[in-house]
C-alpha cells in the first residue's frame, strides 16, 4: 500500500473536542492536514481551529452537528460536496458511553448513543468510501474498544455498540483488501478523558499499569493506519485482556467484567444509583 501523504489533505474527525479525538486533530495537524472538525459544542471547536490553524497554518473547517441526528450528517455531507472538499481521511472518533443498569437506563439517551456509535460511523463510511475508492487512496479509522470483545455488564449497549463498530471496520478492512484505501478499527481500552466522567464513573478511578494517555493511544493509531492495519488493539495490557476473553465463556467475562465495574463505582454502586 502507497504512503500517506498527509500536507494538503483534508481530514474529517469527529468528536475532536477533548480526548483522543483532540490528539487526532493536533496530530494530523501536525503533519500538514487540513481539518474538518465535527462535534456540537462550537466554542470548542473554535477554539482548537484556530489555535491549529495559527500553529501548524492550516486551513480548518468547523461543523457544528449532533451525530445522533441523521438529518445533521446528511447536511454535512450535502454542504461539504456542494463546496466541493474532498475527504481524503475519515476519523470516526465520536462517541459516548452510558453507565447503567438495563432497567434503570434512558432509552432515550441509550438510543442516541448507538446512533452515534453505530448509525453515524456506518453513515458516514457510506458518504465518503465510494470517492476512496474510486481515488484509489485515502482510508477510515474508527474508534472501537476493547470492550467490544466482551459483554459488559453496568455498560451493556456501550460495549455492543463498540462490538459493531470493531466487527464493521475489520470486514470492511478484508473488502478493501488490494484496494489501495485503508480501513483501521483502534480498539484502546481506558483512556482517561472527559468520556468517564461523561459516563458516570467517579474521577478518582486508579490509573492501571501500562495504562496509555490519549497522545499515546492517538499516535499509535496514526502509525497502524499508516502500516495498513485494520484492527489494533493498544496497549499490551489490553491486548491481554482481549485475548483472555477469546479463551473464557462470555458468561465468565461478563461476571469478571461486571464486578470490576461495580467495584470501581464506589458508593454509587452500594446504593444501587448508577445513571
Amino acid at each position: 500500500m502507497a504512503p500517506i501523504i498527509w500536507k494538503d489533505r483534508w481530514a474529517f474527525i469527529t468528536g475532536p473536542t477533548s480526548g483522543i479525538g483532540k490528539e487526532f486533530a493536533r496530530q494530523l495537524a501536525a503533519r500538514g492536514s487540513h481539518l474538518i472538525l465535527v462535534a456540537r459544542r462550537e466554542d470548542r471547536l473554535r477554539e482548537l481551529a484556530a489555535d491549529l490553524e495559527q500553529r501548524y497554518q492550516i486551513r480548518t473547517e468547523v461543523l457544528v452537528a449532533d451525530l445522533a441526528d441523521r438529518q445533521s450528517i446528511d447536511r454535512i455531507v450535502r454542504d461539504l460536496r456542494q463546496r466541493e472538499i474532498r475527504v481524503e481521511h475519515l476519523i470516526n472518533n465520536a462517541g459516548f458511553g452510558y453507565l447503567s443498569t438495563i432497567a434503570q437506563s434512558d432509552s432515550n439517551q441509550v438510543s442516541d448513543m448507538i446512533e452515534v456509535n453505530c448509525s453515524a460511523v456506518t453513515a458516514l463510511v457510506h458518504a465518503f468510501l465510494p470517492a476512496m475508492l474510486e481515488r484509489r487512496s485515502g482510508g477510515i479509522l474508527t474508534v472501537a474498544s476493547t470492550v467490544g470483545f466482551f459483554p459488559m455488564p453496568y455498560m451493556a449497549a456501550y460495549a455492543a455498540s463498540k462490538a459493531y463498530a470493531k466487527s464493521f471496520m475489520v470486514a470492511l478492512g478484508e473488502e478493501l483488501r488490494g484496494s489501495g484505501v485503508r480501513s483501521l478499527a483502534l480498539c484502546p481500552g481506558r483512556v482517561p478523558t472527559e468520556f468517564e466522567v461523561a459516563a458516570g464513573f467517579e474521577e478518582s478511578r486508579p490509573w492501571l499499569p501500562g495504562q496509555l494517555t490519549a497522545e499515546e493511544t492517538a499516535r499509535l493509531g496514526i502509525v497502524q493506519y499508516e502500516r495498513g492495519r485494520s484492527l489494533y488493539i493498544s496497549g499490551f495490557a489490553n491486548l491481554a485482556l482481549t485475548f483472555l476473553a477469546r479463551l473464557l465463556p462470555a458468561v465468565w467475562m461478563a461476571k469478571i467484567v461486571g464486578n470490576g465495574v461495580k467495584s470501581s463505582l464506589g458508593s454509587s454502586a452500594a446504593d444501587g444509583k448508577m445513571s
